[in-house]
């Protein structure tokens, strides 16, 4: 199925790359690292940065790759599992409470106790709190977890009903998506009421919502399933992520042109290119190792510590931005050097604090 992955210390060499790549995707969106408006200025370096935004969907790899993970075990102990699901919910409780308490200090003397929980209630909803809202990402994948154990036993146990049901899925999803991407492009000229109803049909005969985050959960799994095939077939799925990047800028930036504003930022997250990118990446990364030099092992560290530097990353780019905002807004490569790099010296120290480690990692 997949004997080309190998394993140092039970640690994926290549999975840790992508997890680093991930999150310094997150960060490059929260610090913010990009200027990508190219309509108000017309340069090669805002439509560069506009093209580096569509591809900054750490989530979805996030997503992904637990799903590699969590599927590719030979067992799993149910018991255990709902063990660890309560742990992240509690997780999220706390740090939940405490960006409410250290981001909005300032504020939090005047704060009802009504609004203080519609903060944490409004975490991961679109325009929610002002404090909690980089947290949506724990609140999803709490939410796929608790199904896990199921869609690990019809993974194991029988493949083709998995692969039936991940299609259908990816077809509802991703079909529901592509529509609204059809439907933007004709509606800067035309009216589109067949395409209007036609998203409104497909959406209500997708049960599970958006679902997103269970396609890319399952996607992990399909990747780990057929990975040996798919590591054969390398610069063909490193070509395709190629084109697939380039078609996802050349349609975002043909429509800003046609528009006369910047298209929607994030239209990429779940395309059909999003998946294709992820391909791409897995498969290129697939030969990496750790060991190589400084730089390999620095990244591999960052990927060892994911979870620790996503919760605190956050309260860092607050910090920051209150002591020298007007140097923050004008610097913003140096500040993502900086955040990225306190982050991580954070996620190292914070194992050897016991009160600290319970609260900055999963396991």
């Amino acid at each position: 199925m997949n004997s080309t992955i190998t394993t140092k210390n039970k640690r994926i060499d290549s999975l840790d790359l992508l997890k680093a790549i991930a999150i310094m995707l997150v960060l490059a969106l929260h610090v913010p690292l990009y200027h990508i408006d190219f309509i108000e200025q017309p340069t090669a370096s805002r439509v560069f940065q506009y093209f580096l935004r569509l591809l900054s969907e750490g989530v979805p790899l996030f997503v992904t790759i637990n799903g590699f993970l969590i599927l590719k075990k030979s067992s799993l102990d149910v018991k255990k599992h709902y063990i660890q699901c309560a742990k992240l919910f509690g997780l999220l409780v706390f740090w939940m409470i405490a960006y409410i308490v250290i981001i909005g200090r300032h504020e939090l003397l005047s704060m009802t106790p009504s609004e203080f929980f519609v903060h944490i209630f409004q975490t991961g909803r679109d325009g929610g709190s002002k404090y909690t809202g980089g947290l949506w990402f724990l609140q999803y994948l709490f939410a796929v977890y608790l199904f896990v154990p199921a869609i690990w036993k019809i993974f194991h146990d029988d493949f083709k009903l998995f692969q039936t049901l991940f299609i259908i899925s990816f077809i509802l999803i991703l079909g529901r998506n592509t529509i609204n991407l059809i439907r933007s492009a004709l509606s800067i000229s035309m009216e589109t009421p067949v395409l209007d109803e036609l998203n409104g049909f497909v959406k209500r005969i997708t049960v599970w919502g958006d679902g997103y985050y269970l396609v890319f959960f399952c996607f992990g799994g399909m990747i780990y399933h057929y990975y040996d095939w798919l590591i054969s077939k390398k610069r063909l799925f490193v070509s395709l992520g190629i084109l697939a990047a380039g078609l996802a800028f050349t349609f975002g930036y043909t429509l800003s042109k046609l528009s006369g504003t910047v298209y929607d930022q994030t239209f990429n997250y779940g395309t059909v290119f999003t998946f294709f990118i992820m391909l791409g990446l897995f498969v290129f990364c697939s030969n990496f190792s750790s060991d190589k030099n400084i730089i390999t092992k620095t990244l591999s560290l960052i990927g060892r510590n994911t979870f620790a530097i996503y919760v605190i990353h956050k309260i860092i780019i607050r910090e920051i931005k209150l002591v020298i905002p007007e140097y923050y807004a004008e610097h913003r490569v140096l500040m993502y050097i900086i955040v990225l790099t306190i982050s991580t010296l954070f996620s190292v120290i914070a194992p050897k604090i016991p009160i600290v480690r319970k609260v900055t990692s999963l396991s």
